[in-house]
């Protein structure tokens, strides 16, 4: 049942509903204790599902790591009534300019550059490996190898389909997505990330409309009928 405005989960006043998914829903609230405006992620994990429990305590732990301007920066996580949630700054989400946008180009390539080789290298030890092949079709998209990032992107897939893995290959099609995106295949971006709405996973129409890795789509009409539904298409 969606939260009502007012409702109190830990230190964090839930202000209105932004959107809903099949992994739960996502809230504008309010931080009582820093006065400050957060998104409350409230992920649905049925009791008879504890590995969902723990995957997601894992993936919290990893991205509070991480911190980078493009990167919603995770400030808690925990449980209330049985229910998880990550609260995290929806300010922290939008695009920002970097003072040097060269140098942080530069970097990006040196990053994408060193992620080929480490991928290249993984995938001569283990050439079945669906998320190795994946993973280095994003980081040649990065590089500007469109042709290859796709080739690779969608043969991970394959090697992974949701029909035999139902929560990695949502994963690998959420990458695969991001590289059609950066390959100059805005259609097949929406296409999948459509499927990936219909499903059981984290992406929401609320994630997508502050995610700023979606920038390029902002004015695609099918991108913006996607984000304005409140449910899976």
């Amino acid at each position: 049942m969606p939260l009502a405005p007012g409702t109190r989960l830990g230190r964090y006043e839930i202000v209105s509903a932004l959107g809903a998914g099949g992994m739960g829903e996502v809230y504008r609230a309010r931080d009582t204790a820093l006065d400050r405006t957060v998104a409350v992620k409230v992920v649905a994990a049925p009791p008879s599902r504890p590995e969902r429990l723990e995957r997601f305590h894992r993936e919290a732990r990893a991205i509070s790591r991480l911190s980078h301007p493009h990167i919603c920066t995770l400030f808690d996580f925990g449980e209330q009534d049985g229910r998880s949630r990550p609260p995290t700054a929806p300010s922290h989400c939008r695009r920002r300019r970097s003072s040097s946008s060269r140098t942080t180009m530069t970097q990006a390539r040196a990053f994408a550059e060193e992620a080929r080789a480490a991928a290249r290298a993984q995938l001569a030890d283990a050439p079945g490996d669906a998320q190795r092949h994946v993973l280095l079709g994003l980081a040649l998209a990065y590089l500007g190898r469109r042709g290859e990032a796709i080739r690779f992107g969608e043969k991970g897939v394959a090697l992974q389909p949701i029909s035999r893995h139902a929560y990695n290959g949502a994963y690998l099609q959420h990458q695969l997505a991001r590289i059609y995106r950066r390959a100059g295949q805005p259609d097949k971006a929406i296409d999948t990330l459509a499927g990936l709405l219909r499903i059981p996973y984290y992406l929401t129409p609320a994630w997508l409309r502050i995610d700023p890795e979606w920038e390029s789509l902002r004015e695609h009409p099918r991108f913006q009928k996607l984000v304005r539904n409140d449910r899976p298409p």
